[in-house]
C-alpha cells in the first residue's frame, strides 16, 4: 500500500517567507497542504521555520533579528510541499494470497513515518509475511469467542421464549452467515498473533490494543434481496381459509415479507471510522491482511496522538486551576489579615477616642468627674485597645480581630439556659443516671 500525495511547486525562498509571516497551521490551510508532511518537507529541503514560542513573542512585539534564521543557500528553486489529497498506489510483490490473484502490496515512505524506525521495520516486516494459516491453534480470545456463541445458540434454540440482550449476544452472529464468520475468525487469529508479536493485546471486546488504544475493527457481510415466495403450506392456507384475501394482503396479515435479505459471501472490513477495505473480484480481505495491519497501526497512531493531546489540554487546565487556587489562597488569606487589621485599628480608634473623652471630662471642672467613673472608663478603653487587651471582669477579652457584627453587645444580653449538658459532665451524667437506674438520655427528659 503506498499512499502518493498530491504536490504544489513554490519557490523556495517565497515558502520561507510565508513560513515567518504565517504560522505553519494557517499556510497548511491556506495551500491545502498536509500538515503532518509539511515540516519533514521543510527540513528536508533545508527551509529552517519558527519554533512554537516564536508567534507568542511576535505577538507582544518582542521578535528580534536573532530569533529569525536566514535562508541558507543552495537547495532546489522549488519545493514540491505535500497536498491533503493522495491516492494509493500499489506494486506486486513475492506473496500469493487466498484468490488466483497475487495480491499488488507495497509501503511508501510515509506509511507510518511518525513511529520509530526499528518499530517501524518490525511492524512492515510482520506485514509482509501475514497470513491465513487454517492449521494454526487459535487464539484464546477466540477460543471463548467461539464459545459464546455456541452457549448463545443453544440457549436460543432451547427456549422460545429467550430473549437475547445485547450484553449476552456474541459480535457479528446477526451480520455475517456461518461461512463468513468462520472466515473472520481466521482473520482475527492471523491479525491477533501479528499484534501481539509486536507488543500489543487483545481486550474482551476483539479488539487489538496497540499503544494502549483499542483499534475497533468491524466486519460485515453484504446482503441482496432476494423474493420470498409463499410456501406450499401457505399457499394452501390462502386458499382454503383465507381466499378472499389477495396474496399482498395475506402476506400483510400473517407478516409475510415480499423480499429477504440474502447474504452474498462478500466480507468487508470497517478498521477504526475511515479506512474500508471489501471483498472484490480479484482479492480477498484474506490476500490484504498486511494492508489491514497497517492500517491498524495508522488508527492506533491517530488516536494515541489525539488521546495525548487531549491528556495534555486536561494537564495544563489542571496546572493552570491548582495555579489558580494557590493564587486564590493566598488573596484570601491576605484578605483575612487585611479585615483582622482593620478591625484591629477599628477597636484602636475607638480606644483612642474613649480616652479622649475622659480627658475632656478630667479637665472638667464643675462638677468634677467621678473618680470611681473614671477608673471605670479607662478600663473599658483598655478593653477596647489590642495593644492591652484588658480582661474585662464583665466582658472577659475583647475578639478584636473579629467583624463588628461578632463583637456586638447582643452576645452579652443573651439569656443563657443552664441545663444537663453544661452544668455536668458526661461522666457525671452516666453515673447519676446509673443510680436512678435509667438511661442518661431519658435522664434529660425527665428533668
Amino acid at each position: 500500500m503506498k499512499k502518493v500525495y498530491k504536490t504544489i511547486s513554490l519557490l523556495r525562498e517565497q515558502v520561507y517567507e510565508e513560513v515567518w509571516n504565517t504560522p505553519l497551521t494557517a499556510l497548511a490551510k491556506k495551500y491545502s497542504l498536509n500538515y503532518s508532511l509539511l515540516s519533514e518537507t521543510l527540513r528536508r529541503n533545508n527551509v529552517p521555520y519558527p519554533g512554537p514560542g516564536f508567534w507568542i513573542k511576535k505577538k507582544l512585539n518582542k521578535v528580534s533579528e536573532s530569533n529569525i534564521i536566514p535562508l541558507p543557500e543552495g537547495g532546489n528553486e522549488y519545493l514540491d510541499l505535500p497536498l491533503m489529497e493522495f491516492h494509493v498506489k500499489n506494486e506486486v510483490i513475492e506473496k500469493q494470497g487466498t484468490s488466483n490473484n497475487p495480491y499488488t502490496f507495497v509501503v511508501d515512505e510515509n506509511v507510518l513515518s511518525d513511529i520509530n524506525k526499528d518499530d517501524r521495520k518490525h511492524i512492515l516486516e510482520t506485514a509482509e509475511t501475514i497470513m491465513i494459516d487454517q492449521k494454526s491453534e487459535l487464539h484464546p480470545r477466540l477460543i471463548e469467542y467461539k464459545e459464546n456463541i455456541r452457549r448463545y445458540r443453544k440457549k436460543t434454540s432451547e427456549s422460545i421464549y429467550y430473549t437475547s440482550h445485547d450484553s449476552d449476544k456474541p459480535s457479528y452472529i446477526d451480520d455475517l452467515s456461518s461461512e463468513c464468520l468462520e472466515r473472520v475468525i481466521l482473520i482475527l487469529n492471523a491479525l491477533f498473533k501479528a499484534v501481539e508479536e509486536l507488543g500489543g493485546t487483545v481486550n474482551e471486546r476483539l479488539d487489538p490494543v496497540i499503544h494502549s488504544d483499542a483499534v475497533t475493527l468491524k466486519f460485515r457481510e453484504t446482503t441482496k434481496k432476494v423474493k420470498r415466495d409463499l410456501t406450499t403450506e401457505e399457499k394452501n392456507k390462502m386458499k382454503k381459509d383465507y381466499s378472499h384475501l389477495d396474496e399482498a394482503s395475506f402476506r400483510r396479515y400473517f407478516g409475510i415479507r415480499k423480499y429477504e435479505e440474502e447474504y452474498t459471501g462478500k466480507l468487508w472490513i470497517t478498521i477504526g471510522n475511515d479506512n474500508r477495505l471489501f471483498d472484490t473480484g480479484k482479492w480477498k480481505i484474506e490476500d490484504r491482511l498486511g494492508e489491514i495491519l497497517i492500517l491498524m497501526y495508522e488508527e492506533a497512531q491517530r488516536k494515541m496522538e489525539k488521546r495525548l493531546l487531549f491528556e495534555r489540554i486536561k494537564q495544563r487546565i489542571a496546572d493552570a486551576q491548582k495555579q489558580f487556587d494557590e493564587e486564590l489562597e493566598i488573596r484570601i488569606g491576605e484578605v483575612e489579615k487585611t479585615k483582622r487589621l482593620l478591625n484591629r485599628a477599628e477597636d484602636y480608634a475607638t480606644a483612642c477616642m474613649i480616652r479622649e473623652y475622659i480627658a475632656a471630662m478630667e479637665r472638667k471642672s464643675d462638677p468634677p468627674a467621678n473618680p470611681e467613673w473614671i477608673k471605670w472608663a479607662k478600663e473599658k478603653a483598655d478593653w477596647y485597645d489590642p495593644s492591652i487587651a484588658y480582661d474585662d471582669p464583665v466582658f472577659g477579652k475583647r475578639r478584636h480581630a473579629f467583624e463588628s457584627e461578632q463583637k456586638s453587645f447582643d452576645q452579652y444580653m443573651k439569656r443563657e439556659k443552664a441545663t444537663l449538658d453544661n452544668q455536668f459532665t458526661r461522666d457525671e451524667i452516666i453515673e447519676m443516671a446509673r443510680k436512678l437506674d435509667i438511661s442518661p438520655y431519658l435522664l434529660k427528659y425527665k428533668l
